[in-house]
């Protein structure tokens, strides 16, 4: 009995539908193409009943379909017939995507940059205000978890925060998160704080009081101790006057950069002794 090689067509118009789509064509010219291309030429008429669409706008598709190349024209005595062009074409348009969109990037970007970075800044005042700030403060540090950054903190000495949160119950009561967060963290403190023998100077006031890992530190002289603190992540800037008990934290990326910029030659500039 004779074996009979039959192909059949299972080649399905409406599944081919959202990949053309989502290259930018609309979804009655991809309809039209992918009818085409299932028929491999074919009239208006025999385009439109493939497509499942009206034969009055099919002629309006195929000229689009035409100016993207993606659609040809041929004669065959009378008739008017038209051909799918190879779907390779696509590969073209998508590079030709994908050129365009990096040629416009940067500007995108420095425009969310621009918008992005406007600053938002929260501020703290008083003694009521401060649990409410180390809990921003501990979600801030968080915003860290996992990523190749450091923490930078330009600190003062325990002595200092000691002497001004004493008799502040509120301060001095706040608890430590019990989750020790996993980030790392940079600590420019006054030299004392290295000499003082009852402190470990791996573990500055913030480790503690947050749970924070041990820290690496590097220590100035002391002519340079500061009354205030501030702190450092990706985004944003924590600063804290202890003297007045007030803080903020700005979420800002282009003044975190400069401030990062900053600390991070401070740090390479202290010797390491």
């Amino acid at each position: 009995m004779p074996v009979y090689n039959v192909y059949v067509n299972i080649f399905h118009v409406s599944e081919n539908l959202d990949p053309l789509l989502e290259l930018g064509l609309e979804r009655k010219e991809a309809l039209v193409y992918l009818a085409t291309l299932y028929l491999g030429s074919g009239t208006l008429s025999e385009i439109a009943r493939k497509a499942q669409i009206e034969r009055t706008g099919v002629y309006y598709h195929i000229e689009k379909l035409k100016a993207l190349k993606l659609i040809k024209m041929a004669t065959r005595g009378k008739r008017t017939l038209y051909l799918p062009s190879d779907p390779s074409l696509f590969r073209k348009i998508l590079e030709h995507k994908k050129v365009s969109l990096e040629g416009i990037m940067p500007e995108l970007e420095n425009q969310f940059a621009l918008k992005v970075s406007k600053p938002n800044v929260k501020y703290y005042q008083g003694e009521e205000d401060f649990p409410g700030f180390y809990d921003d403060m501990y979600a801030m540090f968080a915003e860290m978890e996992g990523t190749s950054g450091y923490v930078y903190i330009l600190g003062h000495s325990n002595k200092v925060v000691h002497n001004y949160y004493e008799g502040m119950p509120t301060i001095q009561n706040y608890k430590p998160k019990e989750r020790q967060l996993d980030v790392k963290l940079r600590s420019i403190m006054p030299k004392a704080e290295k000499d003082n023998k009852t402190k470990n100077i791996a573990d500055p006031y913030m480790v503690t009081r947050f749970n924070l890992p041990p820290s690496e530190n590097k220590f100035i002289e002391d002519k340079y101790e500061h009354i205030s603190a501030i702190m450092l992540t990706n985004t944003k800037i924590l600063t804290l006057d202890i003297h007045t008990l007030f803080a903020s934290i700005t979420e800002n990326r282009n003044l975190a950069e400069t401030w990062r910029n900053f600390l991070e030659f401070m740090w390479k500039s202290i010797p390491n002794k």
